[in-house]
């Protein structure tokens, strides 16, 4: 049985909730948990029980891997319940579940979830549009090693679109992705697991949108560093045209020192027009901090 809910499909049929969960498990993608009220993310996977297939079949439980970062480990053995999120072929999939226990230091065990709800694919967080100009390239590898190149069109810190005019294999949806985001003129290298959601032709261009499959804080991290970084990009190209205010009203969680440093860096002989504090002050407001692990 199925139900509408403004955010997406409420499902609590007991034998289309162990097929989801079963498909998930084929498809081995890394997935989040939240602990409790925390917005804080850690990232897992299912663990490679050979006994897990069965479980998730009849409904018993679900194993999963250790949490990254590693306190996680310890926060979810006090916790009320935790909220699961991953990524299927079709739909992304939300469960609020319990802790069970940990039956060895390889293995978590949390209760078999009664309901889901389920959304449609999304990236989630503002996406940032990237000018050319900024001279940023994405390389994608194919699990077989055969690799493409292409210029990034936006960046979230869930996915990325980019676009190609060199030849590449033929590819499908839900096809896996090593993306690899290169800034030259910033030093800077970001990598992460992705699995292609879409591509189109569009006047004679290919593009193409996938989504990010963290498997550690650290990769997370870094791309929301990226993301924020190319954030200040854009604020710095618009604000002339709308002013600094409006802009930031508009910004996503990114993290105040980073942005703020990011800005200074950007255009140090403004600093004696626009003054640091008024800027500090306005950041403080409207940007949440990093959330504490």
């Amino acid at each position: 049985m199925a139900e509408e809910n403004p955010t997406g499909k409420i499902v609590s049929d007991p034998e289309e909730i162990r097929n989801i969960f079963t498909q998930a498990l084929l498809e081995d993608n890394p997935f989040q948990l939240q602990i409790g009220e925390q917005v804080f993310v850690y990232y897992t996977r299912f663990t490679n029980d050979s006994y897990l297939a069965e479980d998730i079949a009849d409904g018993v439980r679900l194993l999963v891997a250790p949490l990254d970062p590693p306190i996680g480990n310890i926060k979810i053995v006090n916790s009320k319940y935790v909220t699961l999120e991953l990524f299927t072929e079709f739909h992304l999939v939300n469960a609020k579940i319990k802790f069970l226990s940990r039956p060895n230091p390889e293995s978590i065990e949390l209760s078999f979830p009664d309901k889901l709800l389920i959304g449609n694919q999304k990236r989630d967080s503002i996406r940032v549009a990237i000018d050319p100009v900024w001279g940023l390239q994405v390389k994608a590898i194919r699990p077989s090693g055969i690799s493409f190149t292409g210029i990034p069109t936006d960046l979230s810190t869930g996915g990325i679109c980019f676009t190609t005019e060199a030849s590449f294999p033929v590819l499908s949806k839900q096809f896996r992705l090593l993306i690899i985001i290169m800034w030259p003129s910033r030093n800077v290298e970001v990598q992460a697991k992705a699995i292609l959601i879409k591509y189109h032709d569009k006047e004679g261009d290919i593009f193409f949108r996938a989504k990010f499959l963290f498997e550690s804080y650290d990769e997370a991290r870094a791309m929301e560093e990226l993301a924020t970084a190319l954030q200040v990009r854009e604020i710095k190209k618009r604000e002339d045209l709308f002013g600094i205010k409006k802009v930031m009203d508009n910004a996503s969680k990114a993290d105040k020192a980073s942005i703020a440093q990011e800005y200074s860096e950007l255009e140090p002989e403004k600093q004696q027009t626009k003054k640091p504090s008024k800027i500090k002050s306005f950041l403080k407001g409207k940007l949440k901090k990093q959330p504490p692990q």
